[in-house]
């Protein structure tokens, strides 16, 4: 499970209810997973 953390630093929270373990993403805008990263010319 994830969603938007309750800040306006961009982070995203997520949870592992399996394992129970969680932690914030940090730093993900224009990267790969990030959906609206314009796509690198491969080369």
């Amino acid at each position: 499970m994830c969603y938007p953390a309750a800040d306006d630093l961009d982070r995203i929270y997520w949870y592992c209810p399996v394992c129970d373990d969680n932690g914030l993403i940090s730093g993900w805008q224009n990267t790969l997973w990030d959906g609206f990263a314009e796509e690198q010319p491969r080369g």
